[in-house]
């Protein structure tokens, strides 16, 4: 999606071992950073030309399909021609609202790129260089509130390298920043529900059986909120799926990538 008329900005967070983290703006995406200029780059935000995006960081086509298709939920992961590693996953859930028939749809994305040992030259005594040597790149599409935060914390971090070993470490974030947001729309919609419950209760007290007005329940309004919370539901369980996905894919990279045990 390009957006027209007044540009955008957006933070570019960069890591370069030996040096001091840097935090910079862009209105464009030719004035990103290239692939192999720092250690670890996060761009946590949705840059406006889309296209230009994928063509500068190289980014799978299944990731490109999907967000063409407007999937659900997924995880996926490629390995490229020069040995790199990018995984990418999707979320979408309903946020809970007063305004049950209205509610808007939470949607989020993120693909995350790394070179591995077999990209680069291998240095000896690199046991512990199983997943990554550098660079690694995180780019998050319509972040859920609280990734920024997390992101920052890592930039205070004398550890922020641990990264750099093991990239999924930055899923780990990704991953816990939805699953707090479904908690705190799960908890909405829990609110909501009692609510409606005590207005139910009060309403019927008041009322005896001969009462000709209309329901005291808006029976449209429950239905709606039903749906909402099973809406939730479903992405709580593909949320897990992914989750489940992602851990399966980490320990084979944890397999495949750790040196051979000496005899």
């Amino acid at each position: 999606m390009e957006v027209v008329g007044k540009p955008a900005t957006f933070h570019v967070l960069r890591w370069h071992q030996g040096r001091d983290f840097e935090c910079s703006k862009v209105q464009n995406v030719t004035d990103l950073p290239q692939l192999a200029d720092c250690d670890l780059t996060v761009i946590p935000s949705t840059i406006p030309d889309f296209r230009a995006l994928v063509d500068r960081y190289e980014i799978p086509s299944g990731f490109v399909l999907e967000r063409l298709q407007g999937v659900t939920h997924s995880f996926g992961a490629s390995l490229a021609r020069d040995g790199s590693q990018a995984v990418w996953m999707h979320f979408l859930c309903t946020a809970s609202s007063p305004d049950a028939e209205n509610a808007e749809w939470l949607k989020s994305a993120a693909v995350l790129k790394w070179s591995t040992p077999t990209a680069n030259r291998q240095t000896p005594n690199n046991q512990d260089k199983r997943h990554a040597n550098g660079p690694v790149t995180l780019i998050c599409f319509r972040p859920v509130e609280g990734i920024c935060e997390r992101i920052f914390h890592l930039a205070q971090e004398s550890n922020w390298g641990d990264v750099l070993q093991d990239p999924y470490l930055l899923l780990d974030m990704v991953y816990e920043s939805w699953c707090l947001r479904l908690d705190e729309s799960a908890w909405k919609t829990n609110n909501l529900c009692q609510n409606i419950e005590k207005d139910t209760f009060k309403g019927t007290r008041d009322l005896d059986a001969s009462f000709p007005g209309p329901s005291v329940v808006d029976l449209y309004y429950v239905h709606t909120i039903a749906k909402n919370a099973i809406f939730m539901l479903e992405a709580v369980d593909a949320t897990l799926r992914s989750l489940d996905a992602a851990i399966a894919h980490h320990q084979e990279l944890s397999y495949t990538l750790s040196p051979p045990q000496q005899n």
